[in-house]
């Protein structure tokens, strides 16, 4: 059996979720080959390289519509296929012009067609403001038209999956629940003990909740003063006042590795993630795979992922900042057992050797 998977729409977190089902594919004598936006090959490994094919350069919505307009770029996608001839695509991310073309040739050679929906429908815009929200909206009408190619659908939560229903109620393919796995790089980084920061992991906005980080970061400089905090963010940090902050700390590069990312959480006493609207959240399980608890707001797929008290600390979004401090301390002072807990739970549930607890009914059901 032959098997395509990638995404070719730019975002660093996917080329994890790609070799996670890749990896463990291979584990079952599978042909596995990968479709990339060139925009990963920085991340690749020679090795992986060698079985990966690049297309175009989407990275955003402004690059996702000129590679999108791009007949060089289609021509090579129908050339991919036809010399990989895979049985199987299964795809992450969204770019909304190749996806949709790639599914249909899927289905003009009658190879199933799987795509991942990380976002499946925002409820609530406002958070992102006017052009963003609508913005979304676009995406969300594309994401209905992908649909009426796609084979298998893939959510990862059942909030993933109620809001899937509600937006697209006339699938007519199969919806799958898998929960979202990630390659293991942090395995024995969990017992790390040289933790130090209170983390963010950007790019700083409302919708991200930064205004409550600076604040917690703000209070806890003069309650805590042993306690570091860090930015971790692909994007610069024009805020002056956080450039200059005494106790907050800025981990700032275009392009920062798993790798990267996972020393920085396995330095990090926790992960503040007081994001005001979010379906799932890839920081979090990464944080768990580093063993590092999550501070976050009970909202969307936090109340999923997030087992209060045991894993992290969830506050509501009506609760004053002292229901923040509070959750700060109870992780800080339950550090060492919460911290076995994340680790074990990413290992129960999301580290990429749960995939063989699924992947048979992705290769094999309704063939």
């Amino acid at each position: 059996m032959k098997v395509l998977v990638g995404s070719v729409q730019f975002s660093p977190i996917f080329k994890s979720h790609c070799f996670a089902f890749g990896n463990q594919c291979e584990k079952m004598g599978v042909d596995v080959n990968y479709l990339f936006s060139s925009e990963y090959e920085w991340m690749l490994p020679e090795r992986a390289k060698r079985k990966a094919r690049f297309l175009g350069s989407s990275v955003g919505a402004g690059s996702a519509f000129k590679d999108g307009l791009n007949p060089e770029i289609r021509k090579d996608l129908r050339e991919i296929i036809d010399e990989i001839r895979p049985d199987l695509i299964y795809m992450h991310n969204i770019q909304p012009f190749h996806n949709y073309l790639i599914a249909g040739i899927a289905r003009r050679r009658k190879i199933r067609f799987v795509q991942h929906f990380h976002e499946p429908y925002v409820e609530d815009k406002s958070p992102y403001g006017r052009s963003r929200g609508s913005l979304i909206s676009v995406f969300e009408l594309m994401q209905a038209a992908l649909l009426r190619r796609t084979d298998i659908a893939v959510v990862s939560s059942n909030e993933g999956r109620r809001l899937f229903e509600i937006r697209y109620p006339h699938f007519k393919g199969q919806l799958m629940q898998i929960p979202l796995m990630y390659e293991d790089i942090g395995r024995g980084q969990s017992e790390n003990g040289n933790r130090e920061f209170a983390t963010f992991i950007g790019p700083i906005s409302m919708v991200k909740g930064f205004d409550i980080y600076k604040r917690i970061a703000g209070i806890a400089h003069s309650e805590n003063p042993n306690l570091k905090f860090q930015i971790i963010t692909r994007k610069p940090v024009d805020e002056k006042d956080i450039r200059d902050s005494n106790n907050i700390s800025i981990f700032h590069k275009p392009k920062i590795s798993d790798e990267e990312i996972v020393e920085n959480l396995s330095r990090s006493h926790l992960l503040i993630a007081p994001y005001r609207s979010v379906r799932q959240s890839s920081s979090v399980i990464t944080s768990y795979m580093c063993g590092t608890p999550v501070l976050a707001m009970n909202v969307g797929g936090m109340k999923e992922c997030i087992d209060d008290r045991f894993t992290g600390f969830l506050v509501n979004p009506a609760d004053s900042i002292e229901e923040w401090m509070k959750g700060l301390n109870h992780i800080l002072s339950n550090q060492e057992e919460m911290s076995r807990n994340c680790r074990a739970i990413f290992e129960k549930n999301y580290s990429e050797d749960n995939w063989l607890k699924y992947i048979g009914k992705v290769l094999y059901e309704g063939r």
